[in-house]
């Protein structure tokens, strides 16, 4: 009824109604709406800041616990350094984990004075690389932590107690009376800023 149409030899040779021509306008709007609106909802909730090497503190890229370990070392024990690092983007800050596993071999008795040399140590690196010292405390399980903060990046260094983590060793080599392996634990978690450290109210509004 209200399909135009013209007759082409003999057969005729509808053309679109107006209806139909708007039902396809009104779907093809549709669907342009739909596409922009879903690409700024992805806008709003991608992370607008991304992981770089170069948001890690000078302290974190040139810390190294095994300084602190060699002294209290048996020579012909285990030396091993292992550990891992991930990060992650945000939209506030940047968050990085990296954990150092240090296996070594030392005097059954020497725990305390191993994580008294790590602990000062540690210190002394933030200290050399600009770092202010915000919090040291040991919880109930021996863990040591320092929270700290250094330019636009926020830190904390959490050092586990020191146990005993028995490896293997040749047949020809006989451990002396009182040393055995042992397994120290650092982990150092850092937040990296785009401006400056917010301060402690506009950090509890939210994590990234």
């Amino acid at each position: 009824m209200g399909t135009k149409g013209r007759h082409d030899g003999g057969g005729i040779i509808a053309t679109e109604s107006k209806a139909t021509m708007k039902d396809r306008y009104a779907i093809l709007i549709g669907l342009a709406a739909f596409g922009l609106t879903n690409f700024a909802f992805l806008l709003l909730i991608s992370p607008r800041y991304s992981p770089d090497p170069q948001q890690r503190s000078a302290f974190l890229t040139s810390y190294n616990p095994r300084n602190a370990i060699a002294p209290f070392e048996y020579k012909y024990g285990t030396k091993l350094a292992s550990g891992g690092e991930s990060d992650s983007p945000g939209n506030r800050f940047v968050l990085r984990n990296v954990e150092f596993q240090e296996f070594f071999t030392a005097q059954k008795q020497s725990d305390t004075s191993v994580m008294a040399a790590v602990e000062q140590d540690t210190e002394r690196q933030l200290t050399l690389h600009g770092a202010r010292i915000l919090l040291k405390k040991t919880d109930q399980r021996g863990a040591f932590r320092i929270d700290y903060a250094v330019g636009p990046v926020l830190g904390s260094i959490q050092l586990d107690p020191i146990i005993a983590s028995p490896q293997f060793h040749p047949a020809w080599l006989s451990m002396p009376e009182g040393v055995e392996d042992k397994f120290l634990r650092i982990v150092i978690e850092e937040k990296w800023f785009p401006k400056s450290i917010p301060s402690q109210e506009e950090l509890a509004q939210g994590d990234k």
